[in-house]
């Protein structure tokens, strides 16, 4: 009988032992030998987090970012100063972007305004020249093969309806890696401005590969309203994107030559 309850003693004891193994975090199943480390995950800052919540996934690549992709930023999440002040901390320069802070100026005010309740009688003291309308909008993440994330948002403008005239969307891709908000890029963009007899009009459009690669065509038409006539001016540009960091791979002069504008 003291035999049976040793061994009865000595099971329980065991099945204690297991258990505590199982609930206790210190407790590791590698073997002798076993070099595998486990992976690490980054937790998001909840700022970032709420951020990326206005994005959607990007699948399908190359991404075309063509004039109809441009015409529907509107469709897609709108996004306060608050955010577009996160993404827009470091601007990449040369011939596409010289720095296009300054364009963000009459977005950060006409959302002020909004929110605290004075955009109607902004508009009613609008002159010609003012910015009247501004939105910013946060489109899609790409995730590309270099573990590179790329933030993609655009933001649109346009002036009081009145001479001279001016508006246009500018998309961006500002680079996203773990918690850091990096470099931001002019990936594509459609502006028109007029003050007759005089006016401009110019598209950048891209094509973003999954290796990160972008191919730009820029365009842009001299308009003069007195002979109806325009003069376009055509380049291409390729660039890489390695780790968040750009290199300029090729630019191409397309030539100019004249249109005849429309009525």
């Amino acid at each position: 009988m003291i035999r049976k309850r040793l061994l009865l003693f000595s099971v329980a004891c065991s099945l204690m032992a297991c258990n505590t193994n199982q609930q206790g975090k210190s407790v590791s199943n590698a073997k002798p030998g076993d070099t595998t480390k486990a992976s690490v995950v980054v937790p998001v800052d909840p700022k970032i987090a709420k951020l990326l919540a206005h994005f959607k996934d990007n699948v399908v690549f190359p991404l075309r970012m063509d004039s109809a992709y441009i015409d529907n930023v509107v469709k897609y999440d709108s996004l306060g100063a608050n955010e577009v002040k996160m993404l827009a901390v470091q601007w990449y320069k040369d011939k596409t972007m010289d720095d296009d802070h300054g364009y963000l100026t009459g977005f950060y005010k006409i959302d002020s305004l909004k929110t605290n309740h004075k955009y109607a009688r902004y508009v009613d003291s609008l002159q010609p020249g003012d910015t009247k309308l501004s939105n910013a909008y946060g489109l899609q993440k790409l995730k590309l093969k270099d573990s590179t994330l790329l933030l993609v948002w655009a933001f649109t403008y346009s002036s009081y309806e009145a001479d001279p005239v001016f508006g246009g969307t500018n998309i961006y891709g500002t680079v996203l890696n773990n918690n850091n908000i990096g470099i931001t890029y002019l990936l594509a963009q459609s502006s028109s401005a007029a003050d007759p007899p005089s006016g401009t009009e110019g598209m950048l459009t891209d094509s973003i590969t999954s290796d990160g690669k972008f191919f730009y065509r820029q365009r842009s038409i001299q308009e003069d309203y007195d002979s109806m006539k325009g003069q376009v001016y055509q380049s291409f540009f390729e660039y890489d994107i390695s780790h968040g960091k750009t290199s300029a791979k090729a630019n191409k002069d397309g030539g100019s030559w004249e249109i005849k504008l429309k009525e």
